[in-house]
């Protein structure tokens, strides 16, 4: 009995150091080192850091930036990861904004230019409004030009970890999934 009783304790302790060590951990598909910007609800910004590692349920990434240190974000909480691609160019949000001070700078130039000079037959006009429409094409062409080739960061979604627990006839199972 007294054999029964130690073996009982010793399980009692060893089964749930085992099982604590056989719970599934969440993975990221990011080496470590990566640039990530990961976002989660409890977050108001997503965050741009060096991802580290997921330890356990956690993700843990590294802020270079002067003052914020290490993050912790649990894994359950990440809704998305998208990871740094270097720079690409035609992605820019001001792109359509360049072509639109193109067009008016296009268009004022030409106007004030039309109404200010004559053509050399004195027979002839400018004609104003066709000259600004011209213009405000032209113009449009060297904004979308420059705004195209204002570099922007190129950033790729990655999938995120979502652990599940499936109660079953013969035990649990677990399921790792990445959503996209």
């Amino acid at each position: 009995m007294r054999f029964s009783n130690i073996a009982f304790a010793f399980a009692a302790v060893v089964a749930p150091m085992s099982l604590a060590s056989a719970q599934p951990r969440a993975t990221l598909p990011v080496s470590p080192g990566a640039r990530v910007r990961v976002s989660a609800p409890s977050l108001v910004s997503p965050v741009v850091a060096n991802f580290l590692e997921v330890r356990g349920d956690t993700v843990i990434l590294m802020d270079d930036n002067a003052g914020r240190g290490v993050w912790q974000i649990p894994a359950s909480s990440v809704t998305k990861v998208e990871v740094y691609r270097g720079k690409k160019l035609g992605g820019s949000r001001l792109f359509w904004p360049m072509v639109g001070v193109g067009a008016g700078v296009g268009a004022l130039f030409t106007g004030v230019f039309t109404k200010n000079n004559k053509p050399d037959d004195t027979t002839q006009q400018y004609n104003l409004f066709g000259s600004v429409l011209i213009g405000a094409a032209g113009g449009a062409a060297v904004g979308a030009l420059v705004g195209y080739l204002i570099p922007t960061d190129n950033w790729e979604s990655v999938g995120t970890p979502r652990l599940s627990v499936v109660p079953g006839v013969r035990g649990a199972s677990v399921g790792l999934a990445f959503r996209f």
